[in-house]
């Protein structure tokens, strides 16, 4: 991405550097159940989900649920 002014004459200014192959459209639950992709729910941190900040992404047990069972059955 370029800022640029046809007005302040030929200077380009390169604002930002996007990766294509990397870039990608993720749906709203994403960040939640990837977070908890990791959880352990046994032992000294079984409740660290409980820490998640619920307010920037969410929460979405039944996409987590979901995601669990897709997992379990895709292997």
């Amino acid at each position: 991405m370029a800022a640029w002014d046809a007005e302040e004459g030929d200077d380009l200014h390169i604002t930002s550097i996007i990766d294509l192959k990397l870039a990608g459209w993720y749906p709203e639950y994403w960040e939640f159940v990837k977070a908890l992709n990791t959880a352990d729910t046994k032992g000294a941190l079984a409740d660290w989900c409980e820490y998640l900040p619920a307010a920037m992404i969410g929460s979405w047990p039944m996409e987590f649920s979901l995601d669990l069972l897709i997992g379990r059955r895709l292997g």
